[in-house]
């Protein structure tokens, strides 16, 4: 789930693409979300989300597509919760 800061859900569903540095979303209109994001993640093997924020690194317009693919960076990653990413994103691999 995709939050602005002010709590209010501007996406929901699978991402692109996710590191232990960062996550690519393809948002749906209006693409323009504010930055930074919270993101709640729920991945394979955590009893818990994880709650990060993050900033947009970079947007991109997909040609006659109304999705934009875009790239965020982990600002404010827990340690625990950083360990936990790693270790789903070794069970997706």
């Amino acid at each position: 789930q995709v939050q602005g800061i002010d709590g209010a859900v501007l996406f929901e569903g699978a991402p692109r693409d996710i590191s232990a540095t960062g996550i690519g979303l393809d948002l749906p209109p209006p693409a323009d979300a504010p930055s930074p994001l919270h993101l709640r993640l729920s991945l394979p093997g955590c009893d818990e989300p994880i709650h990060v924020n993050a900033k947009t690194v970079w947007r991109q317009s997909i040609d006659g597509a109304p999705a934009r693919v875009s790239g965020h960076e982990f600002i404010e990653l827990l340690p625990e919760d950083l360990d936990r990413l790693q270790r789903a994103i070794a069970q997706l691999a």
